[in-house]
């Protein structure tokens, strides 16, 4: 949850099989932060597509936050 505002630039995430680099292209701390949290939260794959370069959303975590602060609420 600490990562989720980070706009510190990282690489993209890319799985083995994918025939395409963005070398053009940076994901944030926060995008993938927040993409794993996502993942867990909805019970769903980390990503599907062959690459991701999430960046930071701010209205995406508010909603992270939100649903935090509800599970721990309790």
């Amino acid at each position: 949850m600490k990562y989720i505002y980070s706009g510190e630039k990282c690489k993209c995430v890319i799985k083995v099989y994918s025939d395409y680099l963005p070398f053009d292209d940076y994901s944030t701390i926060g995008g993938q932060a927040m993409n794993l949290i996502d993942a867990y939260r909805k019970n769903e794959n980390y990503f599907d597509a062959p690459w991701d370069c999430s960046k930071n959303d701010s209205i995406r975590a508010k909603n992270i936050v939100s649903w935090w602060k509800s599970i721990n609420s309790k």
